[in-house]
């Protein structure tokens, strides 16, 4: 079994995705994030991103409708 340690990182550090997590563990059954962009919560219509940001929004619904907008982080 690997020891991980845990440390402190500095401003210019980056999050590993999952894949490369797996690559570092040795895992086999990678899952990943995957996320859902609806413009309007209220509707079941939507896009999958990217990413949850509010640029990513942004890009996608306007500047002006992401008052209603949502984002669903899922792992799988």
């Amino acid at each position: 079994m690997r020891k991980i340690t845990k440390f402190l990182l500095n401003d210019s550090a980056e999050r590993l995705s999952s894949i490369e997590m797996c690559s570092i563990t040795g895992s086999c059954n990678c899952k990943s994030y995957h996320y859902y962009l609806r413009c309007d919560q209220n509707s079941p219509d939507g896009m999958e991103v990217n990413d949850c940001s509010r640029e990513t929004a942004e890009k996608n619904c306007g500047k002006d409708y992401i008052y209603n907008a949502v984002c669903v982080q899922t792992y799988y």
